[in-house]
């Protein structure tokens, strides 16, 4: 029996042991599942972003074109308006 005693300490260091492994192991399983959540997140953030990215290209296209168009329309109108203005002139000109 005191045999048995010599070995008690080193029984309940194993035990201490085993357990603090196992709780280990337990927390580096936890964490797995969350960097595999984390990561499931990341990707679904880079799809996201990548499709903002999209949708600005295209409103940068879509407000490149009306800016296009109002300077057309605008450049038509100057040119209207010189047109007017010239006739006014020869009018004015032949009033006289």
């Amino acid at each position: 029996m005191t045999d048995y005693m010599k070995f008690w300490p080193l029984v309940v260091v194993a035990a201490g042991a085993i357990a603090s492994a196992a709780t280990a192991q337990m927390q580096i399983n936890s964490n797995n599942a969350n960097i595999e959540d984390i990561s499931e997140s990341v990707d679904e953030n880079e799809e996201a972003v990548e499709e903002i990215q999209r949708l600005l290209i295209q409103r940068q296209a879509d407000v490149a074109i009306k800016l296009l168009s109002v300077e057309i329309e605008q450049k038509s109108q100057g040119e209207d308006l010189d047109q007017i203005l010239l006739l006014l002139q020869q009018q004015a000109r032949a009033n006289q």
